[in-house]
């Protein structure tokens, strides 16, 4: 980090390392703030196997960290690419789904995360479940809208940002998620390629519903980037990659423990795990409707 009172915005050299300059770019785009610098972006991205098949996991991954930490992670990430395989456009970037049969490749790129970020966060349900949830409330006479919940993407963000926003508010400063977030905006940002529109509408919902509460806690409107220039969300689908792989083999709580089978962590990365089953998901879909049309439960 940098010493006290020193702006890394300002001191950065630009042209050098393209993934550096495109984190500060970003955050260059934000509102004014004393120490910019010092935002805290979440990267979360959508990696999902089948996502709309019955039984399928259904994942948000990611980690945060500092604009200035981003910044260097994107600097060292950089000089692995050329062991990554290229787009269709030419251009390499990391995609854990294509780097499952070279796990030493795999195993540096987990080291520039180790040294960079500072936790881990997920959200995990099953679509099926989901389904089964919706089948479970009923209110007599009347047809419940199910659109706030239609969508996996747009249901599974808005689920996180409650999640977010009840963990500030409890004010457990030994949650990860409080240590790191307290005092801090977040700003969330997508791959290009989600769901944008579900995405959106989850983050609209939420606004909605806590206006005032929100204020100073999350950022603009989520952004969409490319992540073959924003490099940390190439970060974001190594995590999902793992967590959605760890769900569906049983292996989650070893990954969660840094254990990748073939090589293991160095560094032991705090994180926020969510883990919404069947019942879990009724609660919540029930909350919702009783927060929208003033319903008792069912």
């Amino acid at each position: 980090m940098s010493a006290a009172g020193s702006n890394p915005l300002l001191s950065h050299a630009w042209g050098i390392s393209p993934g550096a300059d495109r984190v500060w770019a970003q955050i260059n785009g934000f509102a004014p703030s004393t120490k910019p610098w010092e935002r805290v972006f979440v990267i979360l991205q959508a990696a999902i196997d089948d996502s709309y098949t019955e039984g399928k996991t259904f994942v948000f991954a990611g980690y945060i960290a500092t604009a200035e930490a981003w910044a260097g992670f994107s600097r060292k990430w950089e000089e692995l690419l050329p062991f990554a395989r290229p787009s269709n456009r030419g251009i390499r970037r990391f995609k854990m789904s294509e780097m499952v049969n070279r796990m030493d490749d795999v195993r540096a790129f987990h080291r520039v995360i180790e040294e960079f970020v500072s936790m881990s966060v997920y959200i995990k349900f099953d679509i099926a479940e989901l389904r089964n949830a919706r089948e479970r409330i009923w209110i007599e006479g009347t047809a419940i809208d199910w659109g706030f919940a239609a969508d996996p993407h747009s249901l599974g963000f808005e689920l996180l940002l409650g999640v977010f926003h009840t963990r500030l508010a409890i004010g457990d400063f030994d949650d990860p998620l409080q240590k790191i977030l307290s005092g801090n905006t977040v700003n969330f940002i997508f791959d290009d390629q989600s769901q944008k529109g579900a995405i959106r509408e989850g983050w609209d919902r939420f606004k909605a519903s806590r206006a005032e509460d929100i204020e100073g806690v999350f950022g603009d409107d989520p952004d969409f980037l490319s992540d073959e220039k924003f490099l940390p969300l190439q970060a974001a689908d190594f995590w999902a990659w793992w967590v959605r792989e760890g769900y569906e083999t049983g292996a989650i709580d070893r990954i969660k423990n840094d254990d990748f089978g073939t090589w293991r962590g160095t560094k032991h990365l705090s994180g926020t795990a969510i883990e919404i089953d069947e019942e879990g998901m009724v609660q919540l879909l029930m909350q919702t409707l009783r927060g929208r049309i003033g319903m008792a439960a069912p």
